[in-house]
């Protein structure tokens, strides 16, 4: 499974709308801390999967964090997509479908 980290790697960014191919292998989102993002100010910022092959995205909070009370988030599903926003020191789901 390959990892890429939001705001670290060009291929994923804050504030931004990231389509990714995960392939059969898989993918793994690391969100950045919450409270880097809200002191930054950043945007929402959105995943999808963007193939119809076996492998999902995983997106990650970071350690301390959550999801909506969860530790991560999957997509399994070609076009799938979660928009995330940070709140409160932790991520909530604020659009998917």
């Amino acid at each position: 499974m390959r990892t890429i980290t939001i705001n670290t790697n060009r291929k994923a960014q804050l504030g931004a709308v990231n389509r990714v191919i995960p392939g059969n292998i898989g993918l793994v989102i690391s969100l950045p801390s919450a409270a880097y993002v809200i002191s930054a100010q950043s945007l929402p910022t959105t995943v999808m999967k963007g193939d119809d092959a076996s492998g999902t995205v995983t997106i990650q909070a970071p350690a301390g964090e959550t999801i909506n009370g969860q530790l991560t988030y999957v997509l399994g599903n070609q076009f799938q997509y979660a928009t995330f926003a940070a709140s409160g020191g932790n991520w909530v789901v604020v659009g998917n479908n």
